[in-house]
């Protein structure tokens, strides 16, 4: 769907509703100051170009769709520079990234295709519950929960427990859950986007 054809927020079976379209926060990201916008929307997000696909949401119980071959799931050097984050576009959702009451692991704030998650994705790709967010020192690192189809951070795979140490994600940090993408955002990054997306 294309701007517009969509509503401002999806709901999901609670009162918090799945994402916001960018406009949602863009009144704020100008108005505000960051402190002022932290404590209204959060300190975390993910952010991704376009609405998910309505073909690919689930319409009933099933077992993940297994892909083969996982474009960008490649190691990749790492940039000279930190990363940008996303384009100013008026297309950007935005996925708050943060606990809800949803999830049955308070400790942590998880990620998955079923609505007992933090941060629902309805792909069929996506595990029901795909990988978690925890806070490490004052930052949130990101372990994947042996899912299906795997977790990436800038191309690099994110282990799960058994398999690894969790990794940090510093804002502008690109991240793939299977096959969709987005950036990881903390609250500075997102109100600068913002602005630049809804002027």
């Amino acid at each position: 769907m294309s701007h517009g054809e969509h509503p401002m927020s999806v709901e999901s079976d609670g009162d918090v509703p799945e994402f916001f379209e960018i406009a949602h926060f863009g009144r704020d990201a100008r108005s505000l100051d960051l402190a002022a916008f932290r404590a209204r929307h959060g300190d975390h997000f993910l952010v991704r170009r376009g609405a998910l696909s309505p073909e690919r949401r689930p319409k009933r119980p099933q077992r993940t769709v297994v892909f083969k071959n996982v474009p960008g799931a490649e190691p990749t050097p790492a940039p000279a520079h930190p990363p940008a984050g996303p384009p100013a576009s008026p297309d950007l959702i935005v996925f708050s990234v943060r606990p809800t009451g949803r999830s049955p692991f308070p400790h942590m704030i998880t990620v998955g295709r079923t609505k007992n998650n933090d941060v629902i994705l309805s792909d069929v790709g996506i595990s029901k519950f795909h990988a978690f967010f925890k806070e490490e020192r004052g930052a949130l690192s990101l372990q994947d929960a042996e899912s299906r189809n795997g977790t990436f951070a800038d191309g690099v795979t994110v282990p799960s427990k058994k398999a690894g140490k969790p990794v940090e994600m510093p804002s502008g940090t690109k991240v793939k859950f299977g096959m969709l993408e987005f950036w990881f955002l903390d609250a500075a990054g997102l109100q600068d986007v913002a602005r630049r997306a809804c002027p």
